[in-house]
């Protein structure tokens, strides 16, 4: 998947994709860089080394990096979700409120219309 998305940085000016690839990248490297620290080390390591590294690290003081970035992607997925409301409705929603966008349910015509797009 992060094959996939990289080139999608590149479409900038496309910003639904943009934020897209931006969003579904951030969220994969939190989560791979949080699994590789804490599972990872404790398979590769034995438990003096594996100390001793995490002690390097700021032992438990490095999940504010995993959480920063994942809170990064976040903030990029309700933007996508904010650039998916029509032109005309999208000055009354904010990137806090898009997730609730239409009020009356959750619509798929979104992210239908970023999938066709994405294929062109």
């Amino acid at each position: 998947m992060l094959r996939g998305m990289i080139p999608l940085l590149a479409y900038w000016n496309r910003r639904r994709s943009w934020h897209l690839a931006l969003a579904a990248i951030l969220l994969m490297v939190g989560g791979a860089g949080r699994s590789i620290y804490w599972e990872g080390v404790s398979i590769a390591l034995d438990a003096e080394a594996r100390r001793a590294f995490r002690a390097q690290l700021g032992g438990m003081d490095v999940n504010v990096v995993f959480n920063s970035i994942l809170i990064w992607s976040a903030i990029h997925w309700l933007k996508l979700l904010h650039l998916m409301i029509p032109e005309n409705e999208r000055g009354r929603w904010s990137i806090w409120t898009a997730p609730c966008w239409p009020s009356s349910g959750f619509s798929f015509d979104g992210l239908r219309d970023l999938w066709r797009n994405l294929r062109r």
